[in-house]
């Protein structure tokens, strides 16, 4: 599996114009006077190289993956890569590994890629811990432990509430309250975990609980349950991140298509660690202080730089207890 620096300089030169600089094959082939179809496999031996090998892939995928990656798929295969990578593991393998090298080209722009089923498995399950140590919380609350008392009460019991919420709890009929809680300012120096109410700011049906969960890593899970957004197989979803002094970070996809729920309800899990989504440490969580979601349409040519037509949204929190 090369590095970066392991590529000749001709095709290094060719990923840092589609990556860094948002040039495409046909400008690429202009600026150093080569046929279209050689800066196109320049691309492709590249990518592959940087991946460790083709695999399991036949050329026609492997193609595919390579074109999605610098971001010369045309609007109307971008769905099908999506599939691909959603369905097939050794077409993620190829992605990600190739991803992971592209990140270190500066100001590289890189699709988004699906976490590996056990990296959302692992995401939600961490989600199921908190649980289960508010439900230590709540125990030691009825017993009316000397640690619950005062100010100290209060913050847990928001955290509580908080918490089972994120975790599957709620009322029955999927409401969440908007009304301020008593939860710590934001700050992650001891890797708290992050959580968000997300309620529609038009007032819609949709509601959502989500958690940043800072890793000793440093990489950051992210995990999500959304009920009541109405989709259709045209739509897909981003997460941001945003704040009063920096600018919006886009997290990541979550692609609806081929996975219809009538009532709206989506598990969502990723690893934000730089392989195909951005790489946020705790440090970085610091400064952002909203989660939003936003619906999308699978044939846009490009990803959007800002949060638009946002469909849910909440504060970030810091989970005390």
């Amino acid at each position: 599996m090369a590095a970066l620096d392991d590529l000749s300089p001709d095709r290094r030169a060719v990923l840092q114009l589609l990556v860094a600089r948002g040039r495409g094959y046909d400008q690429i082939a202009e600026l150093l006077h080569l046929p279209e179809i050689v800066v196109r496999r320049r691309s492709h031996d590249a990518l592959t190289e940087l991946a460790g090998g083709p695999g399991s892939l036949d050329e026609a995928r492997r193609a595919l993956l390579c074109d999605y990656l610098v971001g010369e798929l045309p609007a109307s295969r971008r769905a099908e890569a999506r599939q691909v990578l959603a369905d097939d593991p050794a077409a993620r393998r190829f992605a990600r590994s190739a991803a992971a090298r592209l990140s270190g080209i500066p100001g590289a722009q890189l699709p988004e890629l699906p976490a590996e089923d056990e990296e959302v498995a692992e995401a939600l399950d961490a989600l199921d811990a908190r649980r289960e140590r508010v439900v230590e919380l709540e125990r030691a609350s009825r017993k009316g432990s000397w640690l619950l008392v005062g100010a100290v009460a209060a913050a847990v019991i928001a955290a509580v509430v908080i918490l089972s919420l994120v975790a599957g709890g709620g009322n029955d009929d999927n409401s969440v309250s908007n009304k301020p809680t008593e939860s710590t300012p934001a700050s992650t120096s001891s890797l708290s975990t992050l959580l968000v109410n997300l309620t529609s700011p038009s007032g819609g049906k949709g509601t959502g609980q989500a958690a940043f969960r800072p890793r000793s890593d440093g990489a950051t899970d992210f995990a999500a349950e959304i009920k009541g957004v109405s989709t259709t197989s045209k739509d897909a979803y981003l997460f941001w991140l945003d704040g009063p002094n920096t600018e919006p970070l886009r997290l990541g996809y979550y692609d609806r298509d081929g996975d219809p729920s009538p009532d709206g309800e989506m598990r969502v899990g990723m690893r934000l660690n730089g392989q195909g989504v951005p790489a946020v440490t705790a440090d970085d969580l610091d400064q952002y202080t909203e989660l939003i979601m936003t619906r999308e349409s699978l044939s846009a040519e490009t990803a959007p730089s800002t949060p638009t037509n946002v469909v849910l949204s909440g504060e970030i929190r810091v989970a005390t207890g």
